[in-house]
């Protein structure tokens, strides 16, 4: 079938902002999605705390179950974007590597887990750590989300959570080692993917991201990490290890 164009018509071309979004472009994205979903988690939290102040003394038993059971979503919600986000950044964003103390780095990680560590009275031991070649706030990141892991899986008694170094050929092995409930062995592969968990969500209530977050931190590095035996079954063996050689960007 011959197509003819009417007499002075042309051939628009599509305008350039139109065209698909490519895969690169996507975390940043979502990073702006999700900043947007945190503005209005903290606004819903605002509100909550506005009605249980307006309305405390009047709100009988099942009411007040009904706002702790709010909060408590609200609170995972948050959890659970905060990880997204941080999760994002550590796997789109170039690290920016410079000589840092571990030690220094572990204190900071702790500071933004005061309150949780208060309140189920528990203790973190450390000696001395190495300094390397590393990105602080990433590294930051990854021993947070480590320590945070053993705070979740606490047995009865208090949370003993022991950090220390081993120096091994040409790298410094890194443990997290606490004396929670542990990772089954056919689990300790799975539980390093994003929101995978070893236990029921009744015990394990974060989002699931903190150790795929410190698994991600550390490749980038091109270190490893693994979840280990314990020699008496009890508790957790988080290692990594963090090599001499830096990677090229």
């Amino acid at each position: 079938m011959d197509v003819t164009r009417p007499e002075g018509s042309r051939i628009e071309h599509p305008p350039t902002n139109n065209r698909p979004q490519t895969v690169a472009e996507l975390p940043a994205a979502l990073s702006v999605a999700a900043h947007d979903v945190a503005e209005a988690i903290r606004v819903v939290s605002g509100y909550l705390e506005l009605l249980d102040g307006h309305a405390a003394g009047t709100l009988d038993e099942t009411a007040q179950r009904y706002v702790a059971g709010v909060r408590d979503g609200i609170e995972h919600l948050d959890g659970l974007v905060t990880g997204l986000l941080v999760y994002l950044r550590v796997n789109v964003e170039a690290p920016a590597f410079e000589r840092v103390d571990l030690a220094e780095v572990l204190e900071e990680a702790l500071r933004s887990l005061h309150g949780e560590l208060d309140r189920r009275g528990a203790r973190v031991e450390f000696g001395e750590l190495p300094a390397v070649v590393a990105d602080p706030s990433r590294m930051r990141e990854a021993l947070r989300g480590l320590v945070d892991n053993a705070l979740t899986f606490t047995a009865d008694e208090p949370p003993v959570i022991a950090v220390s170094a081993e120096r091994r050929d040409d790298a410094w092995c890194i443990e997290v080692r606490d004396n929670g409930t542990g990772v089954p062995a056919d689990a300790r592969e799975r539980v390093l993917e994003p929101f995978e968990r070893a236990h029921p969500r009744a015990v394990a209530t974060g989002p699931g991201l903190g150790l795929a977050i410190a698994r991600c931190v550390i490749a980038r590095r091109g270190g490893q990490l693994w979840v280990g035996e314990v020699e008496d079954g009890a508790g957790t063996s988080v290692q990594f290890t963090i090599p001499d050689e830096v990677p090229a960007s």
